[in-house]
């Protein structure tokens, strides 16, 4: 678990936070970004596990994963809860933030007052056996205004490590961190859809990118004659 909890004072609190924030900026890759915010994030509060959820349309994907009670990083077991969706709604904690985009803080998943009009998803717990107690929910919101990931922080520990709730101290600390890190993530979804267009775009600028049989690779099995007059190799059988 990490072991870190909330600096004392206002300016220790800001102060971690600007650290957090400028290496979560020197990170090229989404995940990485994730993983580390993530991470951050669970220190702060000294939360037993947590997981990031992107917005893909009218869902949410759970992206990356993390619980020092069930798995470590690479355990096999994390599929239960990688890649998991969910839509925005109120069927879960994580949806209901997506969709009004406020912070939510849970004492007790299991004993949520009906009033709020929203459902915890013991899904997870059921197939692992983990106890979700105190939750802490926060969108992360773009530059334009738009949600386009949920932070979800469980069962935080004091130093000592008994189970608490979430504090307000601790709430402020993760909506700051929640307000500076969303830039970071945004830019690594920019990112990411820039690589992920990069094939397409050099398709547009060369066909024969979209196919082997074309262009220099192609007039070389002319030339050598192991490949016919149409597209493919025609007579040759080591290709």
């Amino acid at each position: 678990m990490p072991c870190t909890h909330l600096p004392q004072g206002q300016s220790g609190i800001i102060f971690k936070i600007i650290h957090i924030i400028k290496g979560l900026r020197e990170l090229k890759s989404l995940d990485s970004i994730l993983d580390r915010l993530l991470l951050e994030a669970r220190r702060l509060v000294g939360a037993d596990a947590g997981t990031i959820f992107l917005v893909e349309g009218s869902e949410l994907v759970s992206s990356y994963v993390h619980n020092d009670s069930l798995f470590s990083a690479a355990a096999v077991n994390r599929h239960v809860y990688l890649d998991a969706r969910l839509p925005i709604d109120g069927t879960s904690l994580a949806g209901h933030v997506a969709r009004t985009g406020q912070m939510m803080v849970i004492e007790d998943a299991y004993a949520i007052d009906p009033s709020l009009h929203v459902a915890f998803n013991a899904s997870c717990d059921e197939r692992t056996g983990y106890r979700t107690r105190a939750v802490a929910v926060l969108p992360l919101v773009s530059s334009r205004g738009r949600t386009i990931a949920v932070m979800q922080l469980l069962n935080p520990t004091s130093p000592a490590g008994d189970p608490v709730t979430f504090g307000e101290r601790q709430v402020s600390c993760l909506n700051l961190l929640a307000d500076q890190a969303a830039a970071a993530v945004e830019v690594g979804l920019v990112t990411e859809e820039f690589l992920l267009r990069m094939p397409r775009m050099a398709e547009l600028r060369d066909p024969a990118a979209r196919h082997p049989w074309r262009g220099p690779f192609r007039f070389a099995l002319v030339r050598d004659g192991r490949l016919g007059p149409g597209c493919g190799p025609a007579s040759s059988p080591a290709l």
